[in-house]
């Protein structure tokens, strides 16, 4: 893997800064612990929209070009939907994804 940003999604979860999964981003987002929330552009608009349900005005979502197996394989579990918990590692995530146009 040779992708700023996954290897960015890596380093979170090596560091214990992020919650991987739905019900784990939910849970992040209810407790507004999430800086920011990324998910796949392969999981289904339902889930999208029950994301965007549970941010509740919050405005730190974001999809990025990233299938869920890209995803799954920088963080170590299949997950399409990936949720940071701090906002220094949110930041950068936020100015690469736009670096690299994702």
């Amino acid at each position: 893997m040779n992708d700023k940003f996954l290897n960015l999604l890596g380093m979170c979860r090596k560091a214990g800064k992020c919650a991987t999964g739905f019900e784990a981003s939910i849970a992040a987002l209810h407790a507004r612990k999430a800086a920011a929330v990324f998910w796949a552009d392969d999981i289904s608009p339902k889930t999208v929209k029950e994301l965007r349900f549970h941010a509740g005005g919050q405005n730190i979502l974001y999809p990025i070009a990233y299938t869920k197996a890209q995803i799954g394989a920088s963080v170590g579990i299949n997950a399409g939907i990936i949720a940071i918990l701090d906002t220094g590692f949110a930041g950068k995530a936020l100015s690469l994804k736009e670096e690299l146009s994702i």
